[in-house]
């Protein structure tokens, strides 16, 4: 990349006291992106603790992502109900 650009999008670190780009960390980031795209990611043999999963949340959508990568997914909220209980059944 010419030394006049910077990505659109990088890492950065700060260094002296002054946030930068990283074109170190920010090959290694887009490696790692590259080599997800291309193999795909797995998440089995790992466990996830969430905490606040309520319906519409966003880590409801966290948890159905690690549920569909093999985790194994345990999850809190604070409302209890019989309802609450069949409707994140049938999300696992």
């Amino acid at each position: 990349m010419p030394d006049d650009r910077q990505p659109f999008l990088s890492i950065q670190r700060k260094v002296a006291g002054k946030v930068r780009a990283s074109q170190t960390l920010t090959s290694v980031y887009f490696s790692l992106l590259e080599e997800m795209a291309t193999n795909g990611v797995t998440f089995k043999g790992h466990n996830a603790l969430l905490s606040g999963v309520g319906k519409g949340s966003i880590n409801l959508a966290i948890v159905r992502g690690l549920l569909a990568g093999g985790t194994r997914v345990i999850i809190t909220t604070s409302s209890y109900s019989r309802a609450t209980v069949e409707y994140y059944q049938r999300i696992y």
